[in-house]
């Protein structure tokens, strides 16, 4: 039987206190050990995750160092100081499912979908992964695993129907499980329609603890339910702020192929380090990262956060 997830979402005291959780959290960067303490530089983070990937596609190695990338915070040019591939990490990945009763008619091609997908891949050690699902309640179907039998079984053990509880289930995710993982790759998938009716989390802290987890956040919107007024705006947000991407014109029948994709664009990430300033800072300051070479396609989270 799926564990429920205890809610806490009520138990929030505000967005002050996410963002206080982002702040302390997100100067970890990417490393295995737990940082010593050291004097504020002011922002949060001095390194953040970016995916580069080649628009001629095949999965193909790219050559490039630190010198082929541009930084700007704030519109002012930004010294790189590192660039880091992340390939030899391991990876987990979290598949949530919209559950609610707007999604309720498609279930079976989504789970074919989510099935096929998982059968294909190699699970081992430093590939596991959990399915949640989200609807008037949030549920943890099969934590962190590689046993593609337990991720197939949860995912026939899905509960279809009822309200949404999008962001809740999202916040619960990237709390108790992303953000107590270290020195691994992170992604978090969502297949969903957008509606979210009924989380007291906004679009905004999840993008938030997105980035604080140092996680990539991407969202499958079949195309068929891309007109949601309330969900693509807030979703878009949440992908531009964590450097995933929002794909609003999915064809559910070629979900395998998109699920593969964005797996495939984990084995191109890498941690971008940058030399901090003592120029005056806002509090959320725009990141810009330009690449020198053509033909080059860059993920990466559209702002940082000071302490």
């Amino acid at each position: 039987m799926p564990s429920k997830i205890e809610s806490t979402f009520q138990k929030r005291v505000s967005f002050f206190l996410s963002f206080l959780l982002f702040v302390t959290l997100g100067s970890r960067g990417f490393s295995d050990d737990k940082p010593e303490k050291t004097a504020s530089t002011g922002y949060s983070s001095e390194s953040f995750l970016c995916s580069i990937l080649s628009k001629k596609g095949g999965g193909q190695e790219l050559s490039i160092d630190k010198s082929d990338l541009q930084l700007f915070i704030d519109g002012h040019h930004t010294e790189i100081t590192q660039l880091t591939p992340l390939k030899q990490y391991p990876l987990r990945f979290a598949i949530l499912v919209d559950a609610s009763s707007s999604m309720k008619a498609d279930q079976s091609q989504i789970a074919a979908g989510l099935s096929e997908w998982i059968k294909s891949l190699s699970l081992s050690d430093r590939v596991k992964g959990l399915i949640v699902g989200a609807s008037t309640k949030a549920i943890l179907y099969q934590d962190y695993c590689n046993t593609s039998d337990l991720l197939l079984k949860a995912i026939g053990d899905i509960k279809w129907g009822g309200g949404s509880k999008l962001y809740d289930t999202m916040d619960w995710t990237l709390n108790e499980r992303f953000m107590k993982e270290q020195g691994v790759r992170k992604l978090f998938i969502l297949i969903t329609d957008g509606d979210d009716n009924l989380s007291a989390i906004t679009a905004r802290q999840i993008a938030s603890l997105g980035v604080a987890a140092s996680t990539s956040i991407f969202i499958l919107q079949p195309a068929q339910w891309g007109g949601n007024y309330k969900a693509i705006p807030a979703n878009g947000f949440i992908t531009e702020q964590t450097g995933g991407s929002l794909n609003s014109d999915t064809d559910l029948k070629r979900l395998p192929v998109y699920l593969d994709q964005i797996f495939e664009e984990q084995n191109h990430l890498y941690q971008v380090e940058f030399k901090t300033s003592s120029r005056k800072k806002s509090t959320t300051p725009d990141l810009q990262l330009k690449a020198r070479q053509k033909g080059l396609t860059l993920h990466y989270p559209k702002q940082l956060f000071c302490q």
